[in-house]
């Protein structure tokens, strides 16, 4: 019989710590640890990922594939059925960059992985094209929420704009910083320092020292 692997579970207690506990196939170990719990503690650090991240984007994806799902299945069934889709991948295509600019060579695409109920009660559900038609439509929705922004920056002449044809052979718009936008670029590089110098003094390190 072969031995299972170690499963790690973090469990709050009394203490305001963590728990490590590894669950084995034939004991079990307790070890206390060190770490407050957050609400225990003065600060906090922690990652935001914007709108554009492909982490946000694929959970996104991901989310919206559940929903769709769900409610095809509300409408068919009366019931949400199973389904595990949880898992997916934005794989990176390929660039050449230039200054001032770049084009893809190799397309971003992406993988969708998980498990949904297809056919109950003599009927079948179209899964493929529902997981394929939710991840289009909320890049649609995402394209709005990202490409705003590039226009706010072109119409306060941060940046400059025009079409071209690329070595491809494909109209394309490419864009250019203006000397108004390296001033504000300047501008928030300060402000940015400034920042990261205040925060380095909590936690007792220097922006230069994470170069």
């Amino acid at each position: 019989m072969g031995q299972s692997l170690p499963v790690l579970i973090l469990l709050p207690t009394n203490k305001n710590i963590l728990c490590y506990r590894f669950v084995m196939a034939r004991n079990i170990i307790v070890e206390e640890g060190k770490y407050l719990e957050v609400k225990g503690r003065d600060l906090e650090l922690v990652e935001r990922k914007g709108v554009g991240h492909p982490d946000s984007l694929i959970d996104g994806i991901m989310e919206e594939i559940s929903q769709k799902l769900s409610k095809r299945y509300l409408e068919e069934f009366g019931k949400i059925l199973h389904h595990n889709v949880d898992k997916g991948l934005i794989c990176g295509g390929g660039t050449t960059v230039e200054f001032g600019g770049g084009e893809f060579t190799k397309p971003i695409y992406i993988l969708l992985s998980g498990r949904a109920t297809d056919k109950a009660e003599g009927k079948s559900i179209p899964v493929h094209d529902i997981a394929r038609k939710a991840s289009e439509d909320y890049l649609k929705i995402e394209d709005a929420a990202i490409y705003p922004a590039l226009h706010r920056l072109h119409r306060k002449g941060l940046l400059k704009g025009e079409w071209r044809i690329s070595d491809k052979k494909r109209r394309a718009k490419f864009y250019e910083i203006t000397p108004a936008g390296l001033k504000e670029l300047s501008r928030a590089l300060e402000e940015w320092t400034a920042h990261t110098r205040a925060m380095g003094q909590v936690l007792e390190i220097q922006p230069e020292d994470l170069r």
